[in-house]
């Protein structure tokens, strides 16, 4: 596909080994790409491991370098989301395994090329200007290349500078985050249903991290020297966020979007066709609450379901504006259905908005009674609904809901800690993991209830 597409890119007037001469350079640039990325002791010891298990014939392949490092990446990659712990002691298990991904990801990366964003941004638009059956072919597949990008999701340790970058998030939830690391753990073996024992193989936690909700406040600090804030999007609070990601631990938290009804092939994976399809992800409330408090002084007056607007008042309005619900006499339609809760499934498609206020004047505004305002607090609540009165928590997933409502039923409501909260917890999710077709009743009878 890449030397089809060069080919086709120069014209007979163009220098005609131009286009050869091009593909040679980024198949170069794609074998020593990967190697830096393995530039480290740990890796490096791992190379020279697996050069001395390799045959001659698939040495030759790497030729002249003693492995090829993209295959070694992915192979690395890949147990260590599964065994990270004994693939570090090189324990003998994790060296056949870590042999045995090494065979499967050279031969699935043969006679590839790995881009760069700026190769693979290049690349595109010269299929672009060829035409857009030739792009979405180069994305897709299709009858005009020989081939396609293909996408695939790699862990790497972060840089300095994006450490750095994330360093005020880290503090900012870092009680909530270690809270919900250790009932992952607790729980990791039992839901997961690939290893025996608790405390084997790896223990994922997937979030988003989003540092522009931190940069947004910021700047509109230095915007407004007083004054209204006022978000609205599909998100939700930290602590529901983070009950998605242990009850989901597979979830990416990235939603995705067709950008042209042609490219449909690009929805089932935000990995598919980079660049071109529209991904999105649900706003974190309350990192955009505590970061505008820490940052911008910015207090918050409310928070909650969009619908929460149907409670505003204005004293110079003849009589009140009926609830959304009630001009349309039921709620006889999907739309009114999202307007008004969540589904299980996509728990945070309804709106929500987010009030925040700076300065002295209308600072004693409010958006409705206060007490059906949905609290954003700085410390983690995982067990306890946002609010006291509440009978049923409706800001969690279903599952996790029902993990909290048993733990309060067994152990009582009243938070006893941090500690003792994630402990009863645990025991909670243990025991309705252990019964499955009791479990999927409850969140069946949840489901229809709400």
């Amino acid at each position: 596909a890449l030397q089809a597409l060069l080919r086709q890119s120069y014209t007979s007037e163009d220098d005609p080994a131009a286009a050869d001469r091009l593909a040679d350079t980024l198949r170069f640039e794609g074998r020593t790409l990967p190697c830096g990325l393995l530039d480290t002791q740990f890796l490096q010891r791992q190379a020279a491991r697996l050069s001395a298990l390799v045959t001659q014939e698939e040495r030759s392949l790497c030729s002249p370098m003693q492995v090829c490092c993209a295959a070694l990446l992915l192979a690395v990659d890949g147990l260590m989301q599964e065994d990270h712990a004994s693939l570090q002691l090189w324990k003998l298990s994790a060296g056949d395994s870590l042999l045995r991904r090494y065979r499967q990801q050279l031969r699935r990366t043969n006679q590839t090329v790995l881009l760069s964003k700026q190769r693979y941004r290049e690349l595109r638009r010269l299929a672009l200007k060829l035409g857009p059956d030739v792009e979405q072919s180069l994305l897709t597949g299709g009858p005009q290349l020989p081939g396609k990008i293909h996408s695939e999701e790699v862990s790497l340790a972060l840089t300095p500078a994006r450490c750095k970058e994330l360093q005020g998030w880290r503090e900012r939830h870092a009680t909530r985050l270690a809270a919900a690391a250790k009932l992952r753990a607790g729980v990791a073996h039992i839901y997961d249903r690939r290893w025996a024992q608790k405390g084997e193989g790896t223990q994922q936690l997937k979030l988003i991290v989003q540092p522009g909700h931190a940069e947004f406040v910021k700047e509109a600090s230095e915007l407004f020297a007083e004054g209204f804030l006022i978000s609205i999007d599909y998100g939700a609070d930290a602590d529901a966020l983070v009950w998605q990601a242990l009850v989901h631990p597979n979830y990416e938290g990235i939603h995705t979007m067709d950008a042209r009804e042609a490219t449909s092939e690009c929805s089932g994976s935000y990995l598919a066709c980079p660049g071109l399809q529209d991904l999105t992800m649900s706003v974190d409330f309350t990192e955009a609450a505590e970061a505008g408090r820490t940052l911008g002084g910015w207090k918050t007056l409310a928070y909650g379901p969009v619908f929460l607007l149907e409670l505003a008042h204005d004293p110079w309005l003849p009589e009140p504006i009926p609830h959304l619900i009630e001009r349309a006499g039921g709620p006889r339609t999907v739309g009114l259905h999202a307007w008004y809760r969540h589904t299980g499934g996509d728990p945070w498609a309804s709106f929500k908005i987010l009030v925040q206020h700076r300065g002295n004047q209308g600072s004693n505004w409010t958006l409705g009674p206060r007490e059906l305002m949905w609290p954003l607090q700085s410390e983690p609540r995982l067990l306890q609904a946002p609010a006291k009165c509440w009978e049923h928590d409706t800001s969690k997933p279903i599952l996790a809901a029902l993990v909290a409502q048993g733990a309060k039923a067994r152990f009582g409501s009243s938070s006893r800690g941090v500690e003792a909260d994630i402990a009863a917890l645990q025991q909670t999710f243990e025991e309705l993991l252990s019964d499955p077709e009791s479990l999927q009743r409850s969140i069946d009878d949840e489901v229809a209830r709400q």
